[in-house]
């Protein structure tokens, strides 16, 4: 929400409009004859950027504004952060944590004979960046497709379940991010 100045910090205009806000100052931008921005904005000051740093407290904003030699330039800056107050990116959540899910999976083999013994297990780490909440139901939900059990499975249950799992896994993620 774009706040007003106190009303002792309003900012004069040397064409005589007030400005208390940014939106205002953007409006007045707008509309300002070149000689009234001129005896605002110079080489040695720019009285814009000040008001924006010492009454509006938009420290970022005032540095990029006095860069900003032109009127059109100086506007386009204040509208883009009225933008940003008026409507924010969300940020992401600071609790969200790194997860190593560990997942085991069937390697491949060749040969037929390779194929009638046990198939060995290599285990693949992936770190999914989420809240704690989705990552203990990813676990335990792995934890009940993979673990039971599973050393008595064929090789071709083996891969269907890779399959499957990997599918699960993927879409989790998607779903997550």
């Amino acid at each position: 929400m774009i706040q007003n100045c106190p009303p002792d910090k309003i900012f004069w205009a040397y064409d005589g409009r007030t400005i208390k806000n940014l939106k205002e100052l953007e409006h007045a931008l707008h509309y300002m004859k070149p000689d009234a921005f001129k005896h605002h904005v110079k080489t040695d000051k720019n009285d814009f950027a000040n008001w924006i740093d010492h009454v509006m407290h938009e420290e970022t904003l005032a540095k990029l504004v006095s860069t900003a030699k032109t009127k059109d330039n100086m506007r386009r800056l204040v509208k883009k952060r009225i933008e940003e107050i008026e409507h924010p990116v969300k940020k992401v959540d600071k609790k969200m944590k790194k997860k190593t899910v560990k997942v085991k999976t069937a390697k491949k083999t060749s040969s037929k004979a390779a194929k009638k013994k046990k198939v060995k297990k290599r285990v693949v780490t992936k770190t999914i960046k989420k809240a704690k909440k989705p990552i203990a139901v990813l676990d335990e939900a792995f934890k009940s497709i993979v673990e039971p059990a599973h050393h008595h499975i064929s090789l071709a249950a083996h891969v269907a379940l890779g399959i499957v799992v990997g599918s699960a896994l993927t879409l989790l993620v998607l779903m997550i991010l």
